[in-house]
């Protein structure tokens, strides 16, 4: 079988994910499953809502889906995956890249994971009708572990957002609809800074190199937000698709987004009919002043980077 091409979505939590994701979904033979990385713990055990709005047990996507993957959802051990996964494809674990051995060790460690991953590819796209998936699971560990399946044709886009507006995001309370309840407010400004410093810093090492320039592309949110149908257009051409984005987004900056089945994300996943794509600077009015000198002072080191002021 010819390579699968899959779009690994990297970026932290909070950067306009599932936004972008959800604009990509539109494009006539890509589907989006959203972060999929998460679908042992939030499909499996927890049986939250697809973005489709059914509980994950009985949508009937994802059901053909595990039936083409594994042959039913219980040929596969979820909790068996999620310990994989903790055990070696954590931030913490980074320092196994530094050495053959220790890249070696990874690969081997994951390998489990990263073949019912690799299955689950391509039994969305089977499904779907689809020529390429879209993944929007945001670790760049398991990106990186499965740009190594020879199965599959693998493109990271990285997604940034001004780290005072992550941490200030993560201030405010939303409903979650998957779950029915609001969602967690997460770390603090100190936890949520070092995190965008950590997975920000990773993904650039990984894949920010000339030499990946067809495999890694690299997008602000603040750009998407301002002129979403260039960036649409930049993505289409980096994936080879000869599609007018004009036909995807007008003037306005408005879609038309239609249910797709997507695990885990922001609330705006269930959002149907028109959306129109404004930036979000509300963080700069109502943000604390501390926090934001906080969250510059910890990640000053990426700002210059990544086009972010010192001073938001």
């Amino acid at each position: 079988m010819a390579p699968l091409k899959v779009i690994y979505l990297v970026g932290t939590t909070r950067c306009g994910s599932t936004l972008i994701g959800s604009l990509l979904g539109q494009v006539p033979g890509v589907v989006h499953v959203g972060e999929i990385a998460r679908i042992w713990q939030e499909g499996f055990l927890d049986n939250y809502r697809c973005g489709c709005g059914a509980p994950f047990g009985e949508c009937a996507f994802w059901t053909e889906v595990l039936g083409r993957a594994f042959g039913g959802r219980d040929r596969v051990d979820p909790r068996r995956m999620i310990d994989i996964a903790a055990r070696f494809a954590r931030t913490r674990h980074t320092p196994l890249l530094a050495t053959p051995s220790g890249r070696r060790r990874m690969r081997e460690g994951m390998a489990e994971h990263t073949g019912a991953m690799t299955a689950l590819y391509r039994a969305a796209a089977e499904v779907a009708g689809a020529d390429i998936v879209l993944d929007s699971s945001k670790t760049p560990l398991l990106a990186w572990v499965m740009a190594g399946e020879s199965d599959l044709d693998l493109r990271v886009l990285h997604v940034t957002r001004d780290p005072r507006a992550v941490v200030y995001s993560w201030q405010r309370k939303k409903f979650d609809p998957a779950k029915g309840a609001d969602m967690h407010k997460g770390e603090s400004p100190l936890g949520s800074s070092l995190a965008w410093l950590a997975w920000n810093g990773l993904a650039g090492a990984l894949w920010g190199r000339p030499a990946q320039r067809g495999q890694y592309l690299h997008v602000r949110y603040e750009d998407f937000a301002d002129d979403p149908r260039a960036v649409l257009g930049r993505l289409l051409e980096w994936l080879e698709v000869a599609i007018d984005p004009a036909g995807i987004i007008d003037a306005d900056r408005r879609f038309r987004s239609v249910p797709d089945h997507t695990i885990a994300g922001n609330p705006m996943r269930f959002q149907r009919g028109s959306v129109t794509i404004a930036p979000d600077t509300a963080w700069k009015e109502e943000a604390s002043p501390w926090d934001n000198l906080l969250v510059s002072g910890i990640t000053w080191p990426l700002l210059g980077k990544y086009r972010y002021p010192l001073r938001g």
